[in-house]
This record gives C-alpha cells, sequence and structure tokens, in this order.
C-alpha cells in the first residue's frame, strides 16, 4: 500500500514537471503534427504512406535520444537518484515512472500524427496491428539505447555532446524528415549507419503491408542490439 501511494505521488509529480517543462509537447506531439502537415502537402502521393511512417517516429527519436539521457543525466547531477536509493523505496521505481510517462506521449504523438494522415491526407497503415506491433518494436529499440546513454555519460556536458551527434543525423537521414525513398544513394548509404533508419523501414515497410527482403535480418540484429544495451545498462548504471 506504501509503495502504491509512492508510485503514485512520484507519478504526479513527474508528469507536473514534464508539463511544465512543455518540451514533450513541443518536440513530441507539436512539430511532429506540423511535419506530417507539411509532408502531407508536398510530397508525392505514392511516398506519403513510408513518409507517413517516419514521421510518427520523431517522438521516439527525440525522447530516446534527447529525453531519457538527459533526465538521467539531470538527476544524477542534481544528487536524485542518490538520494532516492537511499530511502526504503525501490529505486528503479522513479525509472519506471519517468518510463511509462515518455512511452504514453510517444504513443499521443503517434496516435496525433495518424489521425492527420488518415483524416486530412486519407492516408493509414496495411495493417494497423502489425504496424502498432513494430512501433512498439521501434520504442523498445530506440530507448534501451537512450537508457544505455544515460547509464554511461559521466555528466550532463558529455551527454549533451553524445545526444546531439546521435540526433539530427538520425532526424535527417532515417526517414523521420526527408522521405528515405527520395535520398540520393550516397545518403542513403551514410544513413544505414543509424538504428533509426533501419526501424523506419520496417515500420514503412508494415505501414505499406510489405516484407523488404531485408526486414528479418532487420529485427534480429536491432533485438539483439537493444538486448545488449539493456543488459549492460543496467550492469553499468551508476546512481
Amino acid at each position: 500500500m506504501k509503495n502504491n501511494n509512492a508510485f503514485k505521488a512520484l507519478f504526479t509529480a513527474e508528469l507536473k514537471l514534464i508539463l511544465r517543462d512543455g518540451n514533450i509537447l513541443v518536440f513530441g506531439i507539436a512539430i511532429p503534427a506540423v511535419i506530417m502537415f507539411v509532408i502531407g502537402l508536398i510530397v508525392p502521393e505514392q511516398n506519403l504512406i513510408a513518409s507517413y511512417a517516419g514521421v510518427s517516429s520523431i517522438a521516439v527519436l527525440a525522447t530516446g535520444f534527447m529525453g531519457i539521457p538527459a533526465t538521467l543525466a539531470q538527476y544524477r547531477h542534481d544528487g536524485v537518484l542518490r538520494q532516492f536509493k537511499a530511502t526504503p523505496l525501490n529505486p528503479f521505481m522513479l525509472l519506471a515512472v519517468d518510463t511509462i510517462l515518455e512511452v504514453f506521449f510517444v504513443l499521443l504523438s503517434g496516435t496525433t500524427v495518424s489521425c492527420i494522415a488518415q483524416f486530412v491526407f486519407h492516408v493509414h497503415a496495411a495493417s494497423l496491428p502489425h504496424f502498432v506491433l513494430i512501433y512498439l518494436f521501434n520504442i523498445f529499440v530506440i530507448f534501451s539505447i537512450g537508457n544505455l546513454i544515460g547509464a554511461l555519460v559521466p555528466d550532463i556536458q558529455t551527454c549533451n555532446s553524445v545526444t546531439t551527434l546521435l540526433y539530427f543525423p538520425s532526424l535527417i537521414l532515417s526517414g523521420t524528415t526527408i522521405p528515405f525513398a527520395l535520398m540520393p544513394r550516397t545518403l542513403r548509404i551514410i544513413a544505414g549507419i543509424f538504428p533509426m533508419t533501419h526501424t523506419n523501414l520496417l515500420l514503412a515497410d508494415a505501414a505499406l503491408g510489405i516484407t523488404g527482403p531485408y526486414d528479418g535480418i532487420r529485427f534480429v540484429v536491432l533485438a539483439a542490439a537493444a538486448g545488449i544495451c539493456c543488459a549492460v545498462s543496467m550492469r553499468e548504471f551508476r546512481w
């Protein structure tokens, strides 16, 4: 009962902090919605479904590569994690609350983008259940990388440098803002370096209702990499 009350109190406090900060509302929900409108107006109809899949992942990228590591680094810098560990409560409760809230806002963003795509531009996934499953897999992969960064970075400055190097190239090259099919061949080769490119390609194929020749390999490699990231982050996590 005491743990339930503590969880509710933490959940309420963290939700208020997120809403007060406003970054997730702007970068996670408002900006993807605007980008979906713009892409819907300029991208050829035959590329719009794949583009919609990429835009729906912007919040995943922003939260996984910017939000999660920055939150952990800030908590560590402020001593919040050490103080929380010193209490009788399970210290992972704080991380669980933050993860639940982050997943909620990412799903809210994906739903918003999907509604715009469907009701404004008449674009929808060929198989919604398949698309949702791959979208959840996308969250798992990117969040695992974000948690690994957050577990390993020694300070806020290092965190900002690492996440910036990952976030902006991924935002531009992974198909979230510029349709992958419209990129020149050289850029597509460079884009293959970033995990988000491959999660977006899986998501695009799910939206189109097709199975690409490398989808199985992508899924297995990404799942294995995410599992390794989770294991290392739990082992090396510093309070």
